[in-house]
């Protein structure tokens, strides 16, 4: 059976494999396409599946020996062995062209192309997974710069580069990846994450300031889809100069980026300056050793992140770096319809035993325009949380620079420490339109909640089913919604402020101070104690020579009305006591008086001891905070007076506003 190279050549022809990588050099990028995407595949094969065979496929053993070769009178295909020397990069075929390289004005770029002694060409064959990035003659040996090998291999066109596992990695400084461009690396092997990151697929960036080590950009408005997979980039020195970035997406649509690793840098990732609309999605990044931020969104991109770490385990990271992530916007973007979302999901958030600043901050507005932006952080864990750093403190916090946030929502997110720095720490300049927090749990180590809201809060707030412990403190505003609905283990809940509408139902609180006024309703468990103060002779009377003890508390309803409960215990009566119209003050909620809102009333449970009663007594509420005791005499209803009192009389009662003020 005659050999498959001999079958290929009598079949083909040479001059017809030469005139294929004629088209692959000159023809139209459509045809270049069919050629990659039908024969090449097969004419590799062929000729790598003979490679064994010295007599039927010619070998070059380096670059320079191929360049050595002519096209004319030679073979149809040469493999090289290596780029400098043998086993330096794997082993690639090249296929004769009878046209000039048509890159670099003839000259080739070594890897995709590599020009021969006759002036014509011999273009490379790379297998369908992509080419090796040392095809271009990049060393892994951690002090050579391979970014000239990289920007080869990127111009060579629509082929995936490929960064092979190394001890030392590839030494880089500035390194470009132009939209719709693809760099992969190889999978990770189990126990080298992180351990001096040999064996992993890693970039090394040369000591930069101000400046990023990985970018990718696109200047043309592409939308083709861009991939980075299995990629470690890691920064030098040890402690990183301040403004260096690690890796950086300014613009493009459609990026995918799959386990990212980012270590050792003043920012890791940076997210823009960009127009709104770019879009990346990001599977599992990791980043440690984050100097200021992990991370940087700087405009108004849509970038989704799920998974991954960003932190190290313990003291591995830099102590107190300013936050996780810096939402800012420093240069002028499109205006936009939004709103457009960043997306956190799944991510482990541990900045060891420094913590940071703040987790989530807001700041640093220079820029102008864009859309409105929807913040989302949802199935996370954070650790080791403990608001060290030197900048703003808090979970969410912003500077004067920030007018405005469009929506927050965190979901499902649970920590180990409590939350030192407060929940909401925004500056007063800054308006959160809408927040949804639910179903989030945290460690009872000092929580607090202060919501410092404004009039400009116009939007439906929802904070339910959490588990949360020390003091939630909520101070409305009157143009804010808020929802607190079966939230557990808070240990008090204090409420206060003017409130559009708020609705507190169901939650098991240790404690509740309530002085909050406005559209409210609440059911469940809420009481709140109060303390019933005793008057004879009017609101401007007084219990001069009474001696009593009070206790009580006061709930409010579903209506929006609220309910008091009161005991009172007389002891004693001096001579000279003060007389007159009795009531009780010190109500936490005031009645309203008109309308619907009218008072209501109960019949007292306890009614002893007492004197000259001619019919039953009602509790009612005949002003805006003060109970009163009525019977019915000839007269009509009087309110009862000191002549009905005796030193050891005894009153508990419950009594019922329908509307609260």
């Amino acid at each position: 059976m005659p050999h498959p190279f001999f079958l290929l050549s009598q079949n083909y022809k040479p001059y017809g494999i030469a005139a294929a990588s004629s088209l692959l050099v000159n023809g139209d990028y459509k045809m270049r396409n069919r050629v990659y995407r039908y024969i090449l595949p097969v004419i590799t094969f062929l000729l790598i599946a003979t490679a064994a065979h010295a007599d039927n496929v010619q070998t070059a053993t380096n670059t320079a020996a191929l360049s050595a070769m002519s096209v004319s009178g030679g073979p149809p295909a040469v493999m090289r062995l290596g780029y400098a020397a043998a086993g330096d990069a794997p082993p690639l075929v090249y296929i004769a062209s009878s046209s000039p390289c048509s890159m670099n004005s003839g000259s080739g770029d070594g890897g995709a192309q590599v020009p021969s002694a006759d002036g014509k060409c011999w273009v490379a064959t790379f297998p369908a997974e992509g080419a090796d990035i040392r095809e271009w003659g990049a060393k892994a040996d951690g002090t050579t710069l391979a970014t000239s090998a990289f920007n080869a291999a990127f111009a060579a066109g629509n082929i995936c580069v490929l960064v092979p596992p190394s001890t030392n990695g590839f030494y880089v400084d500035a390194l470009t990846i132009p939209q719709g461009r693809c760099l992969r690396g190889s999978a990770t092997a189990p126990g080298n994450y992180n351990a001096g990151y040999a064996g992993t697929s890693w970039i090394k960036c040369v000591a930069i300031a101000n400046s990023t080590c990985v970018l990718s950009a696109a200047s043309d408005g592409s939308h083709s889809p861009g991939i980075i997979e299995r990629i470690t980039i890691v920064g030098s020195p040890s402690v990183p100069n301040s403004g260096a970035v690690g890796y950086q997406m300014t613009d493009g649509y459609n990026i995918t980026i799959r386990d990212l690793s980012v270590f050792n840098f003043d920012t890791c990732t940076k997210w823009g300056p960009t127009i709104a609309g770019i879009a990346a999605h990001v599977y599992n990044l990791n980043q440690g050793r984050c100097r200021t931020h992990y991370s940087v969104v700087d405009g108004f991109p849509e970038v989704y992140f799920y998974g991954g770490r960003w932190g190290m385990n313990n003291a591995g990271d830099f102590a107190n770096s300013d936050d996780f992530v810096l939402f800012t916007r420093t240069t002028a973007v499109g205006a936009g319809g939004g709103p457009n979302t960043v997306i956190l999901d799944g991510i482990q958030f541990n900045p060891g035993v420094g913590g940071v600043g703040c987790a989530f901050k807001w700041g640093g507005y220079t820029g102008s325009g864009g859309a409105q932006q929807v913040f989302k952080i949802t199935n996370s864990h954070v650790e080791y949380h403990t608001y060290t750093g030197s900048n703003a403190k808090g979970f969410f916090c912003s500077d004067n620079t920030v007018p405005t946030i469009r929506a927050l929502w965190i979901d499902n997110v649970d920590g180990d420490n409590g939350l030192t720095g407060g929940l909401f720490n925004f500056n007063s300049a800054t308006a959160l339109q809408e927040f949804h927090i639910k179903d989030t749990t945290w460690n009872c180590s000092g929580t607090s909640i202060d919501f410092s809201a404004s009039t400009s809060y116009g939007e439906a707030n929802f904070f339910t089913h959490n588990t949360w412990c020390g003091t939630v403190a909520w101070a409305g505003g009157s143009s804010t919604s808020l929802f607190l609905n079966q939230n557990t283990d808070i240990g008090k809940l204090t409420l206060s402020g003017p409130w559009g509408n708020l609705v507190n139902s169901d939650n098991m609180v240790g404690g509740l101070a309530d002085t909050a006024t406005g559209n409210i309703s609440a059911s469940g468990f809420g009481q709140i104690a109060w303390t019933p103060v005793v008057k004879f002779g009017g609101s401007g009377g007084s219990s001069t020579g009474w001696t009593y003890t009070s206790s009580g508390f006061a709930a409010r309803l579903p209506n929006g009305g609220f309910k008091l409960h009161g005991e009172i215990t007389f002891s004693a009566k001096a001579g000279g006591s003060a007389t007159g119209s009795f009531n009780v003050s010190g109500s936490p909620y005031l009645c309203s008086t008109s309308g619907a809102g009218d008072p209501g009333g109960g019949t007292p449970m306890v009614l002893l001891n007492m004197s000259g009663l001619v019919s039953s007594v009602q509790a009612q509420m005949l002003s805006d905070s003060t109970v009163v005791l009525t019977q019915y005499a000839s007269v009509g209803q009087v309110v009862l007076t000191d002549a009905n009192f005796t030193a050891s009389s005894q009153i508990q009662f419950d009594v019922e506003c329908n509307k609260a003020q």
